[in-house]
């Protein structure tokens, strides 16, 4: 962080010192309910790019409404991830997956003074969770800490897990409580956009929209999808296997797509290079000896341009 930011953070920390009371702490609101999902109001984002510090704050400070606390919070902590990322928060810059991984496995929220102070101490598991596109992208080692957490929460081992959600552009938190026996989902977004708005059944993706609307359009889709993975988490069902069919069938409708006018190499070129099908589909089918034959599909496909793609593929297998 350079001198001038430093010296604009030295003089809103005095503003936010005479303003600044710690007993406002308004009572958590349920507004909309739907899809057995509870939406919280939460302290409101009003700047672009910092949504995954609302999201932290959130999770650590338990819906709490004031601002000036937030900004504290905020503050204090682009201090020490400067320090630790060399200058990474110029101005309101985005939080990274590199860095909500680092504050996570290293507790580092957990050693602000002003979370020692103001933080909520009741014991809570913490994780994130990154999809967009249709794919989970959490790799394969987060998955199965995810399934564990899971499994726990069903049977009540733990009574709060918080998901940190990084989906398509925007970070929210996905909260799962045990509450008077019974097992409550809240969604808690620092937009806070109607529920109904979010999970509207009728949105579809205009490829002749702006790029930005069309963006707000995917996440709204992906968050309505992940909503139903958590729930068939809820249930018992594996997370390696619900990761494995979003991804194929993502990438089966795109090579029928694509097959359909045979442009097969276009399709490995433009959509999912080999290497990017590799790591996303036949590394984990391998790994877990699963869902392999769900790609039976691609054999159907018979001409000689196919024929090399899948002898092409058959070397990563």
């Amino acid at each position: 962080m350079n001198k001038y930011a430093l010296q604009e953070q030295e003089i809103l920390n005095e503003i936010i010192d005479q303003i600044y009371s710690n007993t406002l702490n308004e009572t958590k609101t349920i507004v909309e309910e739907i899809y057995n999902v509870k939406r919280l109001i939460s302290i409101e984002q009003y700047l672009p790019n910092i949504c995954g510090f609302y999201a932290l704050f959130n999770t650590y400070f338990e819906i709490n409404h004031n601002v000036a606390l937030f900004w504290k919070f905020y503050f204090e902590l682009i201090k020490l991830l400067n320090l630790t990322f060399e200058g990474d928060f110029e101005n309101f810059d985005e939080l990274q997956r590199y860095h909500l991984d680092y504050l996570l496995n290293n507790n580092i929220v957990q050693q602000l003074k002003v979370y020692q102070e103001f933080g909520n101490k009741i014991p809570k598991e913490i994780n994130s969770l990154f999809y967009g596109c249709d794919i989970i992208q959490n790799s394969i080692e987060q998955l199965s800490t995810l399934q564990d957490q899971f499994n726990r929460l069903r049977q009540q081992q733990i009574s709060n897990l918080t998901l940190i959600c990084g989906i398509t552009i925007h970070y929210l938190i996905i909260d799962l409580k045990w509450e008077n026996g019974k097992l409550n989902i809240y969604l808690i977004d620092s937009k806070n956009e109607s529920i109904q708005k979010l999970f509207d059944k009728q949105l579809l993706i205009d490829q002749n929209l702006p790029l930005e609307k069309r963006r707000r359009r995917r996440y709204k889709i992906d968050l309505r999808n992940l909503i139903m993975i958590l729930q068939r988490l809820l249930i018992g069902q594996d997370i390696v296997d619900i990761y494995l069919e979003y991804a194929i069938n993502a990438i089966r409708e795109s090579f029928e797509d694509y097959s359909s006018d045979k442009q097969l190499k276009k399709w490995i070129i433009d959509e999912y290079p080999l290497p990017v099908i590799r790591h996303m589909i036949f590394n984990v089918a391998k790994q877990f000896n699963k869902k392999l034959n769900q790609m039976s599909w691609i054999l159907e496909y018979e001409n000689e341009e196919l024929n090399n793609l899948k002898n092409e593929l058959a070397t990563f297998i």
